[in-house]
C-alpha cells in the first residue's frame, strides 16, 4: 500500500515537476541515513540545514548535475521558495 507521500510524489512526477525534501536528523530517523528512504521516495533535491554544521549556520543542497546546471537561472534559493532571474 502506498503512503500519502508516495501518492503525492507519483502525481508530481506525472506532472513533470521536480520536488525537494528537507532532510531532518542525519541517521536519527531509524534504519536509514536519509529520512526520505523510509518513505520509499527519491527526491530530486535534498536540502540540508542545521545538522550539517554541528551548531554552525551551514546549509547544503544535494541534487543531480542536470538539475544543478539549471541553478544558473536562479537568483536566490531556500527551502521556502526560489526567485528566478
Amino acid at each position: 500500500m502506498e503512503s500519502v507521500l508516495q501518492m503525492k510524489v507519483k502525481t508530481i512526477k506525472m506532472l513533470d515537476i521536480q520536488y525537494l525534501i528537507v532532510q531532518v536528523g542525519f541517521g536519527r530517523t531509524g534504519k536509514s541515513f536519509w529520512a526520505f528512504e523510509s518513505q520509499g521516495v527519491n527526491p530530486d533535491i535534498v536540502v540540508l540545514g542545521k545538522p550539517i554544521g554541528n551548531g554552525y549556520p551551514l546549509g547544503c543542497v544535494v541534487t543531480t548535475r542536470e538539475i544543478s546546471n539549471t541553478f544558473s537561472k536562479v537568483e536566490y534559493f531556500n527551502t521556502f521558495g526560489v526567485i528566478f532571474k
